[in-house]
């Protein structure tokens, strides 16, 4: 039994021992940053223009003068009257045309400004076709 006994010790004192593995932890998946969505309503290529780091966009109205704000808006409301109210029964053409009676003066001042600024009617005309 001693003899037994010597060749158990022998023989465990020649195995390998157990080497105690620890588990290395999955990485977490990947994620993939999502996609900016576009503004409401836009499609998925829509061409956005460049950021102006104050969370909105870089467009023709952008830093621009009174003057230059005043014929914008004669503009966009120019088509509005021609396009949006096609029947006349809203009123739109009618209220138009007494907003350019009533403003006359200031709306000329601004026309000629702005036609200094772009020395040429097909450059001014090329510039505010961008506002629609």
């Amino acid at each position: 039994m001693v003899a037994t006994t010597a060749a158990v010790v022998l023989l465990t004192s020649c195995t390998q021992k157990a080497v105690q593995s620890t588990a290395t932890p999955t990485p977490p998946a990947a994620t993939v940053a999502s996609r900016p969505t576009p503004p409401a309503g836009a499609y998925d290529n829509l061409k956005l223009p460049p950021a102006d780091g104050k969370g909105g966009y870089r467009t023709i109205n952008s830093d621009i003068s009174d003057v230059e704000a005043m014929w914008h808006l004669r503009s966009a409301l120019n088509v509005a009257a021609l396009s949006c109210d096609r029947s006349g029964k809203l009123g739109i053409a009618a209220g138009y045309n007494k907003l350019l009676g009533s403003q006359r003066a200031s709306l000329a001042s601004a026309y000629r400004a702005e036609g200094k600024r772009f020395g040429a009617a097909a450059k001014a005309d090329a510039h505010i076709t961008q506002v629609y």
